[in-house]
């Protein structure tokens, strides 16, 4: 409810279990489909065929798991109510910092799964792996035509998966590319035309530098700015005039008075005219 409120495209769930205990939430879906919500779920971690909740719900995209050798990963449960698969198996991502591990957990983390015993990233396993990757395929889609039903983007996301034979039915691959081949620029309808705009940094995560680009309908005075996760300017990159077309500028990783920032989460802000965008940026070290 509070992502409706809020307004959001897109519900990413790496959760489920039974419908006894989330059953419940088919209404939620139906009330967050209604209103535009993309809701995608991990299909679970059985190695069988019983379906997950929420998973299993109507109106949700169940997303099962492949590994490096484009199969089924061995852990993903599968079943023809399973919609699309991803990859799941030995993905870097964050871990919880919030309270301490005891010594026989740190150890695991480790030797299994590539944790360095100091920062928060380390490979992880499960179909709540995958659930991301689409939920984010589901945005692209969502961003490029921002005029589709929740229903018409989870279907151009399974109309365009590559079919792949796997062992149990975990239903298509997720091609990035092809959901959102085609359909940049694609107009809301009774709305206004987009602005052709590309905002993004890559690489991202990155370590030492990342390139920003964007793209621009006209000419105009743009600020772009550096912000940390508490909303603090960390370093103004432009604060002037900008062409229409393509534009790119290089951050260092460092803060105004030539620091280096610390390892986390900020934040890229681009404002030119009506125009105002944020993307995230990740610094490792």
């Amino acid at each position: 409810l509070y992502a409706i409120d809020e307004g959001v495209d897109v519900i990413s769930m790496s959760f489920g279990g039974s419908y006894q205990d989330f059953g419940f939430m088919q209404s939620l879906v139906n009330d967050a489909t209604a209103a535009g919500v993309v809701c995608v779920a991990a299909a679970g971690n059985n190695n069988n065929s019983q379906q997950m909740y929420p998973a299993a719900l109507a109106n949700v995209l169940s997303v099962g798991a492949t590994n490096s050798s484009n199969q089924r990963a061995s852990f993903s449960t599968y079943g023809y109510w399973v919609d699309v698969a991803a990859p799941g198996e030995h993905i870097w991502s964050t871990v919880q910092t919030n309270y301490t591990w005891d010594l026989m957990t740190q150890l695991l983390y480790m030797m299994s799964y590539g944790w360095d015993g100091v920062n928060p990233y380390m490979y992880c396993d499960g179909t709540s792996m995958a659930c991301p990757l689409v939920a984010g395929v589901c945005g692209l889609v969502r961003s490029a035509a921002p005029g589709m039903s929740a229903p018409e983007v989870a279907q151009r996301v399974i109309d365009t998966g590559e079919y792949v034979s796997y062992d149990q039915p975990i239903g298509v691959k997720v091609n990035a590319f092809a959901a959102v081949d085609g359909l940049a620029g694609t107009p809301v309808p009774g709305g206004p035309p987009p602005a052709a705009v590309r905002f993004a940094g890559f690489p991202n995560p990155f370590n030492p530098r990342t390139t920003l680009a964007f793209t621009l309908p006209a000419d105009g005075h743009v600020r772009l700015g550096i912000f940390d996760a508490a909303g603090r300017l960390v370093t103004r990159l432009i604060d002037g005039p900008a062409f229409a077309g393509e534009n790119a500028i290089d951050w260092d990783g460092r803060d105004a008075a030539g620091r280096r920032v610390a390892t986390g989460l900020y934040f890229a802000r681009l404002e030119a005219a009506d125009l105002n965008r944020t993307i995230k940026l990740v610094m490792l070290k």
